[in-house]
């Protein structure tokens, strides 16, 4: 008796990113091939093959199709979501991405519905998950989660990476779905609080707790102040990055320093948007603080370094911050992000227009900068307000009405019954 043949699943990735396997096998004197868009199919195929033959592991894979109508076996939502990951991967900026893709996927998503068939995944279901959520009930893989709503920013969230799966599920070239099941969920509304800024009180007593704690870190909390441009953005400036006409300092913001998965760092030439390449004048203190810093740096150097020499992470800023923030006795809990939307909000307060601030900030659409900060203006221009008075005035003379007397006691006014 002959050895059985031992086939095994050949992986390829169509140029749409849809993942296949392939089964060569020999029936008989002919060389054939199946393809599978799950691998758990396409394992179940060759175990067929080498524990009962060709013959038996097609009639075996024939019973599977009439009973599940797809090549193979119903593909579960955490097979789909694997085969999302590989179509995803090459597609995204940063692995980090990924990396937050799989943290929602563990925590939220596979604990209730990873092991269900994705076809068998309906609208009803879909909402129960969003609402056991609101109420707090939903399984999560966290300690400090359970027994606790979450919000609506991390409902939106977790339902966009489900509808994303969803999407990839339903598409032409795979038809796992006939339909994506999260089209109709009714989400929780995202609330979007205006954005917080500093006082001017309260960022002199920061600014000074920071020179007085770490001198480095009180000149990178100017920079991010003066310019509004994010930490990643302002941490990988270089001295090839600064133009100095001797009157202010220009920096080009084209590059970030970019936290991958595994936590390590990179600096890319990319930004957030087309819009976020762009060129920010300083103020007169920060270009002060800029040129002092690039004269110390080496040729092509960081302009930021902790006072370590190496360039400035998140967590290691956020230590000093903390500290300064303590220091200050500031009441309120400020993170470095506010330095952004303090900067926004001095601009418009100064009478900088929308679109000038859109393009300081680095904005794709000035509808992101009316959403975000039209909230922060004061009310309009305080000359304008002065100017309103003669403008009343000036339209009721030019009308020829005449200011009348004040009434005197007991003069009876026209039409008033007595």
């Amino acid at each position: 008796m002959g050895r059985r043949p031992n086939p095994t699943p050949k992986r390829y990735v169509a140029k749409d990113g849809t993942v296949s396997y392939v089964v060569r096998y020999r029936n008989g004197k002919v060389q054939s091939t199946e393809t599978f868009h799950v691998k758990r199919a396409a394992d179940d195929f060759c175990a067929d093959i080498r524990d009962f033959g060709v013959p038996e592991a097609l009639v075996r894979l024939e019973a599977r199709l009439s009973a599940v109508g797809a090549r193979g076996v119903e593909p579960t939502l955490r097979e789909v979501f694997e085969a999302f990951i590989d179509w995803k991967r090459p597609r995204v900026r940063s692995s980090r991405t990924i990396e937050g893709y799989e943290t929602i996927w563990e925590l939220a998503i596979e604990p209730t519905l990873g092991d269900r068939p994705v076809s068998s995944i309906t609208d009803a279901d879909v909402q129960e998950w969003v609402d056991e959520q609101v109420a707090g009930r939903l399984a999560v893989r966290v300690v400090h989660g359970e027994g606790r709503a979450a919000s609506a920013k991390t409902i939106a969230n977790r339902h966009g990476l489900l509808h994303s799966v969803f999407d990839y599920a339903s598409h032409p070239a795979r038809r796992l779905v006939p339909t994506n099941p999260c089209s109709r969920t009714d989400l929780p509304k995202v609330r979007k609080g205006a954005p917080k800024g500093l006082r001017p009180g309260e960022w002199a007593a920061l600014h000074a707790a920071l020179s007085q704690l770490d001198p480095d870190a009180a000149d990178l909390a100017l920079a991010l102040y003066a310019t509004g441009a994010r930490f990643g953005e302002v941490t990988a400036l270089t001295t090839w990055d600064v133009e100095d006409d001797g009157d202010l300092v220009v920096v080009t913001i084209g590059s970030v320093l970019r936290r991958e998965a595994g936590g390590i760092f990179v600096r890319v030439d990319d930004t957030k948007s087309e819009a976020g390449f762009r060129a920010v004048a300083l103020d007169v203190d920060a270009s002060d603080v800029v040129r002092r810093r690039v004269a110390a740096a080496s040729p092509g150097g960081y302009v930021f370094l902790n006072r370590h020499g190496r360039t400035w992470r998140p967590a290691t800023f956020r230590v000093v911050w903390v500290k300064a923030c303590e220091v200050a006795n500031l009441s309120r809990r400020p993170t470095p992000h506010w330095l952004r939307h303090t900067h926004v909000a001095d601009l418009l307060r100064e009478g900088a227009s929308l679109p000038e601030v859109q393009a300081r900030v680095g904005h794709e659409h000035i509808e992101t900068t009316v959403g975000t900060y039209a909230r922060t203006i004061d009310g309009v221009n305080r000359d304008i307000l002065r100017r309103l008075p003669a403008r009343r005035r000036a339209g009721a003379v030019g009308a020829g009405l005449v200011r009348p007397e004040p009434l005197e006691a007991g003069d009876v006014v026209p039409g008033e019954v007595v």
